[in-house]
């Protein structure tokens, strides 16, 4: 295989196309897939066996999704609200998370917030995001 493959998971049985469509419409950086009980066999336990194997040819490159394995466990605290909603949560891309801070990395994360300067009174929906990611 030459291409990119994200988030391939195995069912013990067909999904609906309501299941389809709305773990499409969620996004790639939704944990959607997590809500279905009849994974048998996931995306992580897939990575985790290449990672193991030396003689493993996949790549991985950050999605720039929130990074997901820091939680602590304790939901009560709020923190996972501050998390997905904080002014820094940006911080838990794949990209910068437990990554060393440069002045370079904060030079490219400065540049990609002043593009939106050019979309000041526009609405932000889902094709703003994708032609943000596509273009810039």
């Amino acid at each position: 295989l030459n291409g990119d493959v994200v988030k391939v998971d195995m069912y013990s049985r067909e999904l609906s196309r309501h299941e389809i469509r709305a773990m499409f419409e969620a996004g790639i950086c939704s944990q959607f897939e997590h809500g279905i009980k009849d994974r048998y066999l996931t995306w992580e336990e897939i990575l985790k066996f290449y990672r193991k194997t030396s003689s493993s040819s996949v790549e991985e490159i950050p999605t720039d999704c929130p990074h997901t394995d820091h939680d602590d466990g304790d939901d009560d605290d709020g923190d996972d609200d501050n998390r997905k909603n904080g002014l820094f949560s940006m911080l838990f891309y794949e990209s910068l998370y437990n990554k060393i801070l440069t002045m370079d990395t904060v030079e490219e994360v400065y540049q990609r917030v002043a593009i939106l300067e050019e979309f000041v009174g526009v609405n932000i929906t889902t094709e703003i995001v994708e032609h943000l990611n596509k273009h810039h």
